[in-house]
């Protein structure tokens, strides 16, 4: 487990360290590396404390020799990463990678820059694969010009990316950092549906709904919105089953509908009755 670590991958460890398999003693060895500034125990320790795990309604982390060997922290989030912090200070990728996932939606520029670093770093096969969508991903969020985008997402393509696939189609649908060419947005938008990307599927059967690119053929559109709408319940697949061709089951619900809306209309005030004035009491 702790050979796995230091190649990158310290899920196992973190298992061993949070059962009954090893020793208090052997387990609070780690955490002396981490303190010692071994990178590889800091990300791991860094886990231990993000994982939330709790007995009854008492969070491990918060007890003292939580695990038989991890001191207890008032905020735990606040422990994870600060022993995250120390990892990636030292180029820990996944450290890094972590830490980028925790940004992204307060700060994907900070995000993708975390991610760029830990490409840098020790990465399992597994992360490597993972690491050139998720620089895709983080690159749409921080709003990175398209030229920045299009090699990143070729990358993504070569290793058979199907979400990059449909997003190179689209820029190639409308022209955006590309020549427009139809017919290479078709035969991506293809390739994406071939994989099941949803996004895929919907295009294409909107291309041959339309008759964009390809000739006009209805049972194919209706084909692919189906399989849009089975695979992950795409919204506009379901609307065209619905409304254009007669397959009633796939028709969303009022309130699905209502979701679409992003800004819902203020709740009109309401006026309490004005109270009726008491009659004045007769003069005696």
């Amino acid at each position: 487990a702790i050979q796995l670590a230091k190649r990158g991958d310290g899920s196992r460890l973190v298992t061993e360290l949070t059962n009954n398999d090893w020793s208090p003693e052997a387990r609070g060895e780690v955490l002396t590396l981490a303190r010692a500034g071994e990178p590889w125990a800091q990300a791991v320790v860094g886990h231990i404390y993000g994982m939330g795990m709790s007995r009854g309604d008492v969070l491990v982390a918060t007890t003292e020799n939580g695990f038989g060997w991890l001191p207890a922290a008032k905020q735990p989030d606040v422990e994870a990463r600060r022993w995250l912090e120390l990892a990636a200070s030292a180029g820990w990728a996944d450290a890094l990678l972590t830490l980028s996932r925790l940004e992204t939606k307060d700060d994907p520029v900070g995000a993708l820059a975390l991610a760029q670093r830990a490409a840098e770093g020790v990465l399992t096969r597994e992360q490597r694969e993972y690491l050139p969508t998720r620089i895709c991903e983080l690159l749409e969020r921080a709003k990175a010009p398209l030229a920045v985008q299009l090699p990143a997402r070729q990358v993504c393509i070569d290793q058979g990316h199907a979400e990059s696939m449909a997003w190179l189609a689209d820029r190639y649908r409308l022209g955006e950092g590309v020549t427009q060419d139809t017919a290479r947005a078709i035969e991506l938008y293809q390739a994406s549906a071939d994989k099941g990307c949803v996004h895929g599927c919907r295009e294409l059967g909107r291309a041959y709904e339309e008759g964009l690119g390809v000739a006009a053929d209805d049972t194919r559109a209706r084909e692919l919105y189906e399989r849009a709408a089975e695979l992950g319940a795409d919204a506009f697949s379901r609307d065209r089953l619905a409304e254009k061709y007669g397959l009633t089951w796939y028709a969303r619900s009022a309130r699905e509908k209502a979701k679409d809306k992003k800004v819902k209309a203020p709740a009109k005030a309401r006026r309490k009755p004005a109270k009726a004035a008491k009659p004045a009491k007769p003069e005696r």
